[in-house]
């Protein structure tokens, strides 16, 4: 299936999103067991309430409570700011602040607001009302491209003082900072930022089975670690586009999104690999990427936004200069009409077939000329669509390209990605 797009054309539904929850609904009567994933108080019985917890989005547990645990996973409750609101991201009530009553008050001050999520180089630029500047090196050297007004947390309470509809969400493995809400398809969010993407922070797990995400609802994906449709909840991350958003000493860490000190580990984008599997360290600086149902070799790849200049996946422009990649492909979180800072997936751009080194992959263009304009390249890597053959590629390289031969092997095909997997299609030019 094909889709035209004003910006991007997407029709790829790949599930490549860590999905992470607190536990595995137990419903009793439509309602969530002790310590179990909730959205809002009425998820919960037997008196518990729906308690915020640092990297979730809340479990059920008594007002007095300071801990609970399920099975091995303890969540501490100290602090949590009150019980949640009634609603998930983008529709309601968020966690309330103070006290323990259901769909607590969220405050914060306009001026807070006004600046959450802004770029910045010092406090000063974010006001004098809580927020920080966290720079591109104040994360132990590394850090958000351009900076970002926000604040440390380790409780969604403490984020909902500062604007209603905001996320306590992890930038590393220590740190944890407040991150606004966004919805894919939404216009404009994010702060109208370019180093900045409207991308999953976490979900809301239901008490609904599944095999696969076609067993879930718009809005969720199927969670395959508690095989139960979970609601999808996006916020605004930091997501360096290329080394030019980090400042000249620095480089641009595609698997985080941010700028760092350090060279990062891993191949670059385009390059050839294997998917990692069990406790295997993904080989690419970003994501080992897969286009085939059941291939484990593919292309390095990385998360990218959509930008108004089309940069991105180390390309920073002008439109006319040749690029290596580009943000073409959508994820299972894509709208169906994207807008600038939705969350895209780069892919390789290639002049004829010896360009795609990825199985089954050929160079393709059906943009009429658009990545040409953009990213003076001839088209991009994708597998071929059902109906479509290696004549619908482009096999003759251009006078002196070193490669030569024909792409990937495989003719035709749906070109699935994943459980949700449908053909790709490219760029326009606009």
């Amino acid at each position: 299936m094909r889709r035209g797009f004003s910006l991007l054309t997407l029709g790829i539904g790949w599930v490549l999103l860590a999905t992470a929850s607190c536990g595995k609904d137990e419903a009793t009567g439509g309602h969530t067991a002790y310590c179990k994933p909730c959205s809002q108080t009425s998820d919960c019985t037997s008196g518990n309430e729906c308690r915020t917890v640092t990297g979730s989005l809340g479990v059920c547990a008594k007002a007095s409570d300071t801990q609970c645990c399920d099975g091995p996973d303890c969540y501490d409750l100290r602090g949590s700011g009150g019980s949640a609101g009634n609603g998930i991201i983008g529709a309601g009530g968020k966690a309330g602040k103070g006290g323990s009553g259901s769909g607590g008050k969220a405050g914060g001050s306009s001026t807070a607001a006004a600046n959450f999520g802004r770029a910045c180089v010092s406090d000063t630029d974010c006001g004098s009302s809580g927020l920080t500047c966290v720079t591109s090196t104040g994360i132990s050297g590394d850090g958000p491209p351009h900076g970002l007004c926000t604040m440390a947390c380790t409780t969604q309470g403490q984020c909902t003082e500062i604007q209603s509809d905001a996320y306590c969400v992890p930038f590393t493995d220590t740190d944890q900072y407040c991150v606004a809400a966004c919805a894919e398809g939404d216009s404009p969010k994010c702060n109208e930022r370019d180093d900045m993407v409207c991308t999953f922070v976490g979900d809301i797990p239901g008490n609904v089975a599944c095999e696969t995400i076609d067993d879930c609802g718009a809005g969720e994906i199927c969670d395959s670690r508690y095989s139960t449709c979970a609601q999808i909840v996006t916020g605004c991350m930091p997501l360096c586009g290329g080394d030019y958003d980090c400042t000249p000493d620095q480089l641009c860490d595609f698997t985080t999104g941010l700028c760092t000190s350090t060279k990062p580990t891993g191949l670059p984008l385009g390059s050839a690999c294997t998917e990692p599997t069990g406790n295997e360290t993904d080989a690419c600086n970003g994501f080992c990427l897969t286009k085939t149902q059941d291939a484990t070799d593919g292309e390095c790849s990385s998360y990218c936004s959509i930008t108004s200049g089309l940069t991105g996946c180390g390309w920073g422009g002008p439109p006319g200069t040749p690029a290596e990649n580009a943000c073409l492909f959508g994820t299972i979180i894509s709208a169906d009409t994207p807008a600038l800072g939705d969350l895209g997936i780069c892919t390789k751009l290639c002049d004829c077939n010896a360009d795609c080194g990825a199985p089954g992959d050929y160079c393709v263009d059906d943009t009429m000329g658009g990545i040409m304009n953009v990213w003076t390249r001839a088209g991009y890597c994708r597998p071929l669509l059902s109906g479509e053959t290696s004549r619908d590629s482009i096999s003759t390289c251009p006078p002196g390209h070193p490669g030569g031969g024909t792409g990937g092997a495989g003719a035709g095909g749906a070109g699935t990605m994943s459980e949700a997997g449908a053909g790709a299609g490219g760029q326009g030019g606009s």
